[in-house]
């Protein structure tokens, strides 16, 4: 399911690549991955489109609040003063609380309606949510813990993604040696199957040595099907 979720908002990513490419647009790639990621982990968790790579108004409020709160909650560690604004509720507490009462507007949404399925279908549904629901969780136990997995997989894997791509940027003859094996995989479906690291059938997970980490990345990245344009 997981797999499923993230190669579909791919497919998205790249539409939106291409198009900029074609306009000869320059592409904020870290916001671009923040979106992918969190579109991706938000059907995840909650089971429902949020819709960050389409631009709807819904995901574009949604999105602000994350942002926003993830900011101002970092912004605690050097402020001194945060408990008292917290307390007069001015600044960037007051900002900080608006953006958590809209995601917890969000998340209780969703898991009224979701409270609504039968439980049949409740316990056949993939998603997070869902899976927690069966196993009697309250709705602010549910809300907590859905909104840390989606916050814990967005900024690790977007900044992860950016940074792949600065690397990519930053040395043309890996880039050449990964559209090859690229290629070659597309070529040969038999290479991206397999059941072991060192089965030499180009497994997309594998152990790294010391020294080789670079080339496992790329490789796994290469063998399950990436492009670069």
């Amino acid at each position: 399911f997981m797999t499923t979720v993230f190669r579909q908002r791919q497919s998205a990513v790249l539409r939106l690549v291409d198009a900029s490419a074609r306009a000869r647009q320059s592409v904020d790639v870290q916001q671009l991955f923040a979106r992918y990621t969190l579109d991706s982990n938000g059907q995840i968790g909650f089971g429902v489109e949020i819709g960050c790579l389409e631009d709807g108004t819904g995901a574009q409020s949604f999105s602000e609040c994350f942002d926003t709160a993830t900011k101002r909650a970092g912004a605690r560690f050097v402020d001194p003063l945060w408990q008292l604004k917290r307390l007069l509720n001015i600044g960037e507490e007051r900002t900080l609380k608006s953006a958590i009462a809209g995601l917890r507007a969000f998340s209780s949404r969703v898991i009224a309606e979701r409270r609504s399925v039968d439980a049949d279908d409740l316990s056949a549904r993939p998603d997070l949510l869902s899976k927690y629901m069966t196993n009697g969780y309250s709705d602010s136990q549910l809300h907590d813990t859905i909104v840390n997995f989606v916050l814990a997989g967005r900024d690790t894997t977007a900044i992860l993604l950016t940074w792949t791509f600065y690397e990519l940027a930053q040395h043309p003859e890996v880039v050449h040696r990964l559209r090859a094996e690229a290629a070659e995989a597309r070529a040969h479906p038999a290479l991206i199957t397999g059941t072991h690291p060192g089965s030499g059938s180009g497994f997309f997970f594998f152990l790294a040595t010391p020294g080789d980490e670079r080339d496992s990345l790329y490789r796994g990245w290469a063998t399950h099907g990436g492009s670069t344009t």
